[in-house]
């Protein structure tokens, strides 16, 4: 069901700036689901009018045609109610679909697009900066896990050709590249670029071989991708609208070609940078002497040079020269107020987050610290409980053990005393025999002669 306001809204935004009437029909064919004939017949324009502004959204990349959904339509044969040609075509938001709803989030509370109080730019005129994307460049490897190796289908010249797939540029070192149409995606075109193995016969003419391994397909991105300093804050983001739009190309080149590709690396791939304008005579002055002095034109402007400036795009004549670097940075250059205020929010907001852990935590801690105090006096007194019974039921038993060890102890030392007593008097019965044995000899060995009748002891013992 259309919004009455929403479309109130829309109406009044048409009749201003450019920016308003971008709004007004990003807002009813995006978040009223309007087709282009219904918007037309909304704001009282010529459908024409409206298709411009529609394709206007999608060159800027702030909507993105879904291809796949329309064709499943037309499978269905679903057609929106109001559409004149019986056609229609479906809209989903697009990269830059956030810039545009706090466009609107803006005109809806009465603030305008631009502020009363002036924003301090780099730019003449107050123009609020913009960081372009570039260098944007991978060489995609063959997945040699998938069919025929990675590579396309076996074609002809002649079929490649009729496919769009032509030679492109010179032989370099017996390989050269073959141009194929540039591939659409939601940050903008593709340049899709094959190696081939090149060589010439006899008579000179071309021969062409096989495609390179393992990275047959390159892809670039001829025109730069352009986005908001706000959104250069955020890297991460940034890598993941590229990576997505890498990943729906190499699909379309996998059903146009027929190649089974792997993911990109990094160390064959060119790491992309961002870069900004901006209106500095003293610099731009500076470049300008350096061209003429036969210097490098890229001029370091930090001490780890991650910054450079030069004078691309051709406006170093208006004192306009233009920054490189990591996005971070070059947010920071382009939008110093935003980029202050934005780190500002980050850290008021990992502020509150903070204190929020800390008494949450806090609370945590003592609700822990009381459970564990009650746990831990209900575990000492089931344990003193436990060892008090304990030691109820083994008293008895440790008495009875003592007596044992007692009386076992009394045995042992009766026993130690008896058989030192038997050893005492054994030996002391041994010492008296041979006492004897030696007083029996030293009479034996007197000699004494015995009178008539006479006996001695040893023969009343032989007798």
């Amino acid at each position: 069901m259309t919004n009455d306001s929403a479309t109130i809204d829309a109406t009044r935004w048409f009749s201003g700036s450019t920016l308003e009437k971008k709004a007004a029909v990003y807002q009813l064919l995006i978040n009223e689901k309007m087709i282009a004939a219904r918007i037309a017949d909304t704001l009282n324009k010529n459908k024409a009018t409206i298709s411009r502004w529609i394709k206007r959204l999608v060159r800027e990349q702030y909507i993105i045609e879904s291809t796949s959904f329309i064709d499943h339509q037309k499978e269905m044969e679903q057609v929106r109610k109001g559409s004149v040609s019986l056609t229609f075509k479906a809209y989903k938001p697009g990269a830059r679909a956030e810039e545009m709803n706090e466009t609107i989030h803006k005109l809806q509370s009465q603030m305008g697009v631009h502020r009363d109080t002036p924003i301090w730019s780099p730019l003449p005129g107050g123009v609020e900066p913009r960081i372009d994307i570039h260098r944007i460049d991978y060489n995609i490897p063959a997945n040699t896990n998938g069919p025929r190796g990675g590579m396309p289908h076996d074609r002809d010249i002649e079929s490649w050709a009729r496919m769009g797939v032509v030679p492109s540029g010179n032989e370099i070192r017996g390989w050269i590249h073959f141009a194929a149409p540039d591939i659409e995606s939601a940050i903008g075109p593709w340049r899709v670029r094959f190696r081939r193995k090149m060589s010439r016969d006899e008579e000179g003419n071309p021969v062409y071989g096989g495609f390179c391994a393992p990275h047959p397909v390159r892809l670039t991105m001829p025109h730069r991708y352009i986005i908001t300093p706000k959104e250069a804050m955020d890297e991460s983001a940034i890598r993941m609208r590229i990576g997505s739009a890498l990943y729906h190309v190499m699909a379309e080149l996998s059903k146009l070609y027929g190649f089974t590709l792997a993911l990109p690396k990094a160390k064959n791939s060119q790491e992309f940078e961002a870069g900004t304008l901006r209106y500095d005579p003293a610099l731009a002055k500076e470049i300008r002497e350096r061209r003429k002095r036969g210097e490098p034109r890229m001029l370091p402007m930090n001490e780890d040079g991650s910054i450079t400036a030069d004078g691309s795009h051709g406006l170093l004549k208006d004192d306009i020269v233009h920054l490189d670097g990591p996005p971070e940075k070059i947010a920071a250059q382009a939008a110093p107020v935003l980029f202050i205020d934005t780190i500002t929010s980050k850290l008021s907001d990992m502020a509150e987050n903070t204190a929020k852990v800390a008494n949450e935590s806090i609370e945590t801690i003592e609700e822990n610290s009381v459970n564990t105090t009650t746990r831990i006096a209900d575990s000492m007194q089931g344990e003193l409980l436990n060892l008090v019974e304990r030691m109820n039921n083994t008293f008895e038993e440790m008495l009875h053990r003592e007596e044992e060890r007692r009386v076992a102890e009394e045995e042992r030392r009766n026993q130690v005393w008896n058989d030192a007593f038997e050893q005492d008097r054994q030996s002391f019965r041994e010492r008296m025999n041979r006492a004897v044995m030696r007083f029996e000899q030293s009479l034996r060995d007197q000699g004494i002669t015995l009178d008539e009748g006479q006996m001695v002891l040893t023969d009343f013992e032989e007798a």
